[in-house]
Formats: structure tokens, C-alpha cells, sequence
């Protein structure tokens, strides 16, 4: 479970929640990675030598390569992910841990046969959602992910959560659980 939100109170935290505790509930260990508590430079700077990474960096690494289905929410800021999130995804998604080239420059994704879901909560109203954020349900779908061999699931976008009421909220909520569910 990557969770991308600075604030724990946040409509995403109850998101990664109800999914963790529906995904226990069926046996599955879950681990969480609040990027908001690790200890790493979220600007990469090129290729890296492998042992120069933060401790935090090469435990994600590892946690990336054990785990069979990845979770990843976080809010949708100026139509992306916010800039800790790609900085993670530079650092911890890197060549030699999540795919890397052979020598006649072909790729080879190293991360076949896991899936990941990932959930966003937005403040665009849904009539513009397709046009204004469809960049980032792109580029994690094919440009991140699948270029690592991950296939998602599902792709959940909750908003506007701006102007949304409690109801809506418990409602949205409940289907972050419900997407664990079918896991």
C-alpha cells in the first residue's frame, strides 16, 4: 500500500484504509508505505549505484519486487500525481529493480505477473475528469506500469470531493473496500 497524501485526516488515508482492512480481511498481508514518513530524496538525479540508496528507498525496492498486487493512492494535483509520488516512482521504479534493457537495447519488464490497483481523489468535476486527467490514468497505466510488466485492475478516481457530502464520501469509501474485495 503507497499512500501519497500529506495528511493522515485526508479522504485518500480513508481510501487506503477501507482497502487495507478489506484486503486483511481476506488474508492478504499488507504493507504500508506512507511517503510522507520515509526518508528519501524525491529528485532523482540519473542512474543511481545501487548501494547510494536511502535505506527507505532499497526497502520499497524490495517490498516492490516480493509483493504480488501493489496499492497506490494518492490525490490528483494540476492533473498528476503530487511531486513526492513521481520522485518515489523515479527512485524505487528504477532500471534493474522494475525492468531493465537487454543488450541489444530491448526491454524486458521485470515485474510480470503482479497487478496493482491504484485509487485518486480529485477535486475536478466529473464532467471534466476525462478531458483534464486522463494524462495521468495514462501514464500510470502504460507509461509506469505496464512498462514494468504490472497490469492494473482498476483504475478508481473519487471526486470532485470538493462540494461532495458525508454520504458521498462513506459511499466512495465503501468502494475502495469493495475493490479489495474482488482481489
Amino acid at each position: 500500500m503507497l499512500y501519497g497524501h500529506p495528511k493522515e485526516d485526508s479522504l485518500c488515508c480513508a481510501l487506503a484504509e477501507a482497502y487495507a482492512d478489506a484486503a486483511e480481511m481476506q488474508g492478504y498481508d499488507v504493507n504500508w508505505l506512507n511517503l510522507f514518513e520515509l526518508d528519501f530524496d524525491s529528485t532523482p538525479n540519473g542512474l543511481e549505484n545501487p548501494e547510494g540508496l536511502e535505506p527507505d528507498i532499497r526497502q520499497a525496492q524490495a517490498l516492490l519486487q516480493s509483493s504480488d498486487h501493489f496499492v497506490l493512492v494518492y490525490p490528483i494535483w494540476w492533473g498528476g500525481m503530487p511531486a513526492k509520488v513521481k520522485g518515489f516512482l523515479d527512485r524505487t521504479f528504477s532500471s534493474g529493480v522494475a525492468f531493465r534493457y537487454t543488450e541489444k537495447g530491448r526491454l524486458l519488464p521485470l515485474l510480470k505477473g503482479k497487478t496493482a490497483d491504484i485509487l485518486n481523489t480529485c477535486d475536478t468535476p466529473k464532467i471534466a475528469q476525462w478531458y483534464f486527467l486522463a494524462g495521468d490514468r495514462l501514464q500510470m497505466k502504460r507509461a509506469v506500469m505496464g512498462f514494468c510488466g504490472v497490469k492494473v485492475r482498476h483504475h478508481r478516481r473519487f471526486g470532485a470531493v470538493i462540494g461532495s457530502d458525508a454520504a458521498q464520501r462513506s459511499r466512495w469509501i465503501k468502494q475502495a473496500g469493495q475493490l479489495a474485495k474482488s482481489l
